[in-house]
């Protein structure tokens, strides 16, 4: 339902006057995390590369975004386009960090609010596909629509399961009044472990070396499934691989990344909602693997 100017000058003074605090003091976390960016080293203060400074802020910052933005969309609009709102911007931030978080709020989410954390989920990896594909034509001096076979199975099974979930009907009472800020403390911590996670599949793919493009593929994608869509177009670009080739490291990155985020969700989260992620992303897997084969038909 639409909500009225007034409506949302309410909702928004009626967030100020509750959240006032807890809004202040992550805006100025946040303000603090991008002065001090430009003055971390990027290299790893130690031999095994697990602790790149710069990498630990960014992923922070995007944590401390993706709450602020979740309590304050929260208070503006309908639990359910709040969550989706909160999930699509949070995978334009950053799509492992917003896993992350969800699966942190999942241990004291009730069953029904789990559905809403599954639609969020939904939206980011939505996201995740979106900037991908923008990735691609962008990077390209001559896109090829080809491509685009490899994202149709997952973009249609994602729109499809969000609309899925965002018809179905709920009992409000069972829903939390409010979303409140989680500890800064907490969110530095999920910060250092996921850039932990990270910093493994660093060193993974340091181990592999440039023995298999494929396996390195699959080891930089598995939380940076960006990184290694440019990597990879650019060497497309650069004739050093072909198209063909090019559509397989593509379904890799992919697969890689859903792969991620079950793991997180996993480490993080409940089973109840592990149960939940697991049901729709083996859907978008099953699509990838249909646009896949698809994609090679055609090519």
């Amino acid at each position: 339902m639409a909500r009225s100017p007034i409506f949302l000058a309410k909702s928004g003074f009626k967030f100020w006057k509750n959240k006032f605090r807890g809004f202040a003091l992550y805006t100025l976390f946040i303000g603090f995390l991008f002065v001090l960016q430009p003055f971390a080293p990027t290299s790893a203060l130690d031999p095994w590369g697990f602790f790149v400074p710069q990498k630990i802020l960014k992923m922070i910052t995007a944590l401390a975004l993706i709450q602020l933005l979740s309590v304050f969309l929260a208070s503006l609009f309908e639990r359910r386009s709040g969550k989706l709102i909160t999930g699509f911007l949070g995978g334009l931030i950053s799509s492992t960090a917003l896993t992350a978080s969800l699966a942190r709020e999942s241990r004291n989410s009730s069953s029904e609010e789990m559905f809403l954390e599954s639609l969020s989920f939904l939206a980011a990896t939505g996201a995740m596909l979106a900037e991908a594909i923008a990735l691609i034509f962008i990077g390209s001096d001559q896109p090829q629509l080809i491509y685009l076979f490899i994202f149709l199975g997952p973009v249609l099974t994602t729109i499809f399961l969000i609309l899925k979930l965002y018809r179905k009907p709920f009992d409000s009472e069972h829903f939390s009044k409010e979303k409140s800020f989680p500890k800064i403390w907490v969110i530095i911590k999920l910060g250092f472990f996921i850039t932990g996670i990270l910093a493994l599949s660093k060193l993974l793919q340091n181990i592999v070396g440039n023995t298999g493009l494929a396996l390195l593929t699959l080891f930089v994608s598995f939380f940076e499934i960006h990184g290694s869509v440019i990597a990879n177009v650019q060497l497309h670009e650069a004739t050093a691989i072909n198209s063909r080739f090019l559509g397989d490291l593509l379904a890799i990155s992919l697969t890689a990344s859903y792969l991620s985020k079950l793991f997180l969700i996993f480490t993080l989260g409940s089973q109840t909602f592990l149960k939940k992620t697991i049901h729709g992303t083996s859907f978008i897997l099953g699509s990838l693997l249909l646009s896949w084969i698809l994609f090679r038909l055609f090519l």
